[in-house]
């Protein structure tokens, strides 16, 4: 009983201690769980694993990462079909943050994340933090990351499965949490998101 006590104690002084707020631009990162194999890339940001033009592998580095926003007209986001986008090239356009398909799975089954030219998977949504946020999620299902190997070598990739799906073994659970950028980019159907204000 007085561990159940202490544990809700400091989960709520941790809630306390984060200030939410809403802005245009915000950084995506890990929370990783203490117990697992891959917790040294907790609190990394995400970013892009360049393949080719146009497409990249979603990864975690310890440097910063992309910044994301937001985009949608006002029915996109009633109706949870906005996305989110990260500007990529010279000059600036917009690249789309995607879930794999189903049926476009790698090699091992899993479905990727990457960070593409043109429109994200629509769905993707910063939820408000009344719902459990400000955190990215889609449909019914969790992220995950794994230490994987691309074309030029190790990295953190970002992965995603329905929830009834077991995250595969020597993989990691992972809640993608916003953290507020000062960023003042605009873009047209760009709305303000929740995230933590440092």
């Amino acid at each position: 009983m007085t561990i159940q006590i202490v544990t809700l104690l400091l989960a709520a002084f941790a809630t306390a201690s984060n200030t939410y707020k809403l802005a245009p631009n915000f950084a995506i990162k890990a929370k990783i769980p203490a117990d697992s194999p891959l917790k040294a890339a907790n609190d990394w940001n995400l970013t892009s694993y360049h393949i080719m033009p146009c497409y990249d592998y979603a990864v975690f580095t310890s440097d910063p990462g992309r910044t994301f926003y937001a985009n949608g007209t006002k029915d996109d986001f009633k109706s949870h079909t906005s996305n989110i986008l990260s500007d990529g090239g010279t000059p600036p356009w917009p690249w789309g943050t995607i879930i794999s398909a189903a049926n476009a799975t790698d090699d091992q089954g899993r479905r990727n994340v990457y960070i593409n030219c043109g429109t994200g998977t629509t769905g993707l949504e910063v939820l408000k933090p009344p719902r459990g946020g400000p955190t990215v999620e889609y449909g019914h299902g969790d992220f995950y990351v794994c230490n994987s190997t691309f074309l030029y070598g190790p990295a953190i990739a970002l992965y995603w499965r329905e929830r009834k799906d077991e995250t595969p073994k020597g993989c990691s659970n992972v809640v993608l949490t916003t953290e507020c950028l000062d960023d003042e980019t605009e873009h047209e159907f760009q709305r303000d998101s929740f995230c933590t204000s440092t």
